[in-house]
């Protein structure tokens, strides 16, 4: 294994035991991250979001970003994988959590760490998460039939949020980028993954903070993390096999951006508008569980598979 490969596996098991620590500390000390906490979760972790897409913004191209905007079959493809495929795949065992946004920062450092399309990764998110403001609500309504009065208000607050904490911050690198384009060359993606797993602390110590205390047991752990695990496997593949067949992605990049924007939901906006339907009914607070796992569950999965399918890919070169 030569220095490159080797700096690349070290850099992917520090994110995964940094994942591992988040989940534990959250666990231990989860009124650090709650609502009353010091570190203002409810305005840090929009900070660090922020920054995630500040640096795309710097990274990224004004080209790449149009390019990725114009192909409508595949932004068409990723809205439906996110919002009937994975909502169809996992209705038996978690429905709700299923009909999530996709996630807002995740998706992009994941891209990012395996050399993406950057660009469509954040192309992905924006969209996803907008539509997703009305449309996750609109498909619970279907699935529940409760009162859909209540998220009226909300859903303007939510696009106002997503415009400061995604689109502000994009466009802000894309005008510094144009202004000292050496500040694009500039390695920042440590500072992408360290603002990623505060995020997730954030997250995951928000829930547990909020959550009834008898609801995480161990028999429940195993089997959402069981569950979510298939779920998550099952969309990354069944995605992946519907792009290789009708081709809505042209390279690899573009293949890992759409995939890892589409196979993983949102813990935070997912999060804020359960919170919001268990105004209507306090079993919505359940569903919020299974987003608990979601989050490092599919990130570690997304390393696993996505550097498993870069080493098949560097050996079979080699051989060539």
């Amino acid at each position: 294994m030569d220095k490159k490969q080797s700096g690349k596996s070290l850099s992917f098991l520090w994110l995964l035991f940094g994942i591992a620590f988040v989940v534990c500390l959250s666990l231990a000390f989860s009124k650090l991250g709650g609502s009353e906490s010091v570190l203002y979760p409810q305005i840090t972790s929009k900070i660090a979001i922020f920054i995630v897409f500040f640096i795309s913004g710097l990274q990224i191209t004004y080209d790449q970003i149009v390019k990725a905007t114009r192909n409508v079959s595949l932004m068409l493809f990723a809205l439906f994988s996110s919002f009937v495929l994975y909502p169809l795949i996992g209705f038996l065992f978690c429905q709700i959590a299923t009909c999530m946004p996709p996630p807002v920062s995740a998706g992009v450092v994941i891209t990012n760490i395996f050399k993406g399309d950057e660009a469509l990764a954040v192309t992905l998110s924006c969209i996803g998460n907008f539509i997703g403001s009305i449309l996750t609500p609109i498909i619970i309504h279907m699935i529940t039939h409760d009162d859909l009065t209540i998220i009226d208000a909300s859903t303007l607050k939510n696009f106002c949020v997503l415009a400061l904490i995604v689109l502000v911050p994009t466009i802000m690198g894309q005008l510094i980028r144009k202004r000292f384009p050496r500040l694009g060359q500039v390695q920042l993606s440590t500072v992408s993954k360290v603002c990623l797993l505060y995020i997730i602390f954030c997250g995951l110590s928000a829930s547990f903070d909020t959550l009834p205390g008898d609801v995480m047991t161990p028999w429940t752990i195993v089997c959402l993390v069981t569950g979510v695990s298939v779920i998550y496997v099952t969309v990354f593949c069944i995605v992946t096999w519907l792009d290789n067949l009708f081709r809505f992605t042209t390279n690899k990049q573009e293949q890992i951006a759409l995939v890892s924007s589409v196979s993983m939901k949102s813990l935070g906006t997912g999060f804020a508008i359960l919170m919001i339907w268990s105004q209507v009914n306090v079993f919505y607070l359940y569903y919020a569980v299974v987003l608990i796992i979601f989050e490092p569950i599919q990130i570690t999965l997304s390393i696993l598979i996505w550097q498993n399918c870069t080493k098949k890919e560097n050996i079979h070169e080699s051989k060539v």
